[in-house]
């Protein structure tokens, strides 16, 4: 028996998750987690952990995508968000969208 096997497959459930404006300016920032307290809505009232917690802005705009703990002060661990980079040579914004990581390991 391989030590994978007893890991459970991954959840097919996708939350909608609405955050205060705080918990986006913070994420936009760079933070990689969502503390419960900044949770204003999901979806799901059965959500469980593991599930992929997509976060919207207020304008229902994509911010950023994230894995679900519902028992942890840490409620949304970020894997994938937006950035805006501002740039004048090729357009006044331009929106790219990065991994977490590889924002992180330029910071490295």
């Amino acid at each position: 028996m391989f030590a994978l096997d007893a890991v459970p497959a991954p959840s097919q459930r996708r939350l909608a998750v609405r955050v205060t404006n705080d918990a986006i300016r913070q994420i936009r920032g760079g933070h990689p987690w969502v503390f419960d307290g900044s949770i204003v809505s999901v979806n799901h009232d059965d959500a469980t952990a593991g599930d992929l917690a997509v976060i919207f802005d207020a304008d229902r705009q994509f911010v950023a995508i994230g894995l679900y703990d519902p028992a942890s002060v840490i409620r949304i661990r970020i894997l994938h968000k937006v950035f805006v980079v501002v740039s004048s040579s090729i357009s006044p914004f331009l929106i790219v969208s990065l991994p977490v990581w590889t924002a992180f390991s330029a910071n490295c």
